[in-house]
């Protein structure tokens, strides 16, 4: 079963990007469409594969360090406030959902927004590193382009 990966949102942004920057560089609409797709869709496939080493690795750092400052006993109130949270969303995940599948969708819905906060804090820097990397590897395809394709900057 192959994915579509046109359907995706890194490329999405990805060719949101490149419009912006070829709004800049005016050297950029000189590339064909069927050119311009192949670089974006290179790219994508690019910047998952390095977001994917990264993801694994955010996911094991981020582990490693929770686990040393809950095994420190350091007192900070984040990490008071963070473990104290995860702990009440571990209770209303393991507790009681209902008897009705309204209460069951009530609780479901309920846990989404008691876990918003806590996806926030640990997903939010790496969805912004992967705008990054995507931003990265597109320039890097774009640079390659115009030096071994002969289309000449003008900026």
């Amino acid at each position: 079963m192959k994915h579509d990966i046109k359907k995706y949102y890194l490329y999405r942004f990805l060719a949101f990007r490149f419009e912006k920057l070829s709004c800049k560089n005016p050297s950029l609409k000189e590339i064909k469409p069927e050119k311009r797709e192949k670089i974006v869709l290179e790219a994508t496939r690019t910047s998952q594969k390095i977001i994917l080493v990264l993801g694994i690795l955010y996911v094991l750092l981020n582990s490693a360090l929770f686990i040393y400052l809950r095994a420190n006993d350091i007192q900070n109130p984040l990490l008071a406030w963070f473990t104290d949270y995860i702990d009440y969303l571990g209770a209303l995940i393991n507790g009681e959902w209902g008897g009705s599948w309204r209460q069951k969708k009530a609780s479901f819905l309920m846990i989404a927004l008691v876990a918003l906060p806590i996806v926030l804090i640990e997903g939010g820097p790496f969805f912004l590193l992967v705008l990054l990397i995507g931003n990265w590897v597109l320039k890097r395809k774009i640079r390659f382009v115009r030096e071994h394709k002969g289309v000449e900057s003008h900026g």
